[in-house]
Formats: structure tokens, sequence, C-alpha cells
């Protein structure tokens, strides 16, 4: 299911940075491969630190609102393409603010469909699945240090 949240976001804001932004084309797969990172970067460090409520309401239809989930996607997404794009801080931020919240949106009607093509888009399961890949993680980095030490 990340790989298709991802894929998602990828395709959707590909087509937007060509069409609606200041983003060079030949950067806009790029800038949208950021999208769909800063936007699950966000949504697992809120499921990892308990923002379950914040997570659910933002997927469950909740609107993309200015919460700060929706803030914290916009400002990770503006660095990245100030970054990799040449823009300059003011128009990654019009780029990241025109388009965050319309992913947010797309993702959420994933979300909220009925459609048996959208079964897999289950809130109940994307926590489970970044909780335990965030398990997984810090369990490597246990690990990792104890078999490190001599």
């Amino acid at each position: 299911m990340l790989d298709q949240i991802v894929n998602l976001i990828k395709d959707q804001a590909q087509d937007h940075f060509i069409n609606n932004t200041e983003v060079p084309n030949e950067q806009a797969e790029q800038t949208a491969q950021a999208a769909g990172e800063s936007m699950m970067d966000i949504l697992n460090s809120g499921i990892a630190g308990g923002n379950l409520d914040a997570i659910k309401g933002l997927l469950g239809g909740g609107g993309a609102g200015n919460s700060n989930l929706v803030q914290d996607m916009i400002s990770q997404l503006s660095g990245k393409i100030s970054q990799n794009s040449g823009l300059n801080a003011e128009q990654a931020n019009q780029a990241a603010s025109g388009i965050m919240p319309q992913l947010i949106e797309k993702v959420a009607g994933k979300f909220a469909s009925q459609d048996d093509a959208d079964a897999d888009f289950n809130i109940e399961s994307l926590i489970s699945n970044v909780g335990q890949g965030a398990a997984i993680d810090k369990a490597k980095d246990l690990l990792g240090g104890f078999l490190n030490r001599k």
C-alpha cells in the first residue's frame, strides 16, 4: 500500500509541476518524487510519534486544512524543491503549497473510497505497516549497536 500511495502522489504531482508551477519541466519527475517522499515521511513520523488521531483525521476525510501535518508536509517539500530545482524559497513554498493539499485530498479520497479497486487503502493497515517498519528499524538499530560491540 505504501508504494501505491507514493505512486499516486507522484503521478498527480508530476502533472501539476509540469503544467502549473515554475518548477523546470525537466525536474518535474524528481520534484514529484519529493512530494511523495515528503508526505510519507511526515505520515511515518506522525504514526511513529503516536499522532494517530491527526493521521486518521487527515486521511479519513477531515481534509487538508491547516493542520500541523499538512504544514510539515508543505515545509519539507518546499525545502526539497528549493534545494533541487534552484527556485528561491518563496517560489518553492508556492509550488509546495499549491500541490500538497490537492495530494492529501486525493490520497484521503482513496482511503474513503468504497470502490473495490481501493480496498487496499485502509488507515489501520497503513498505521500497522508503518508501525511495523518503525519497530523493525528500531530493532535493527539496537541490534546493530549490540552486535558491533567488542
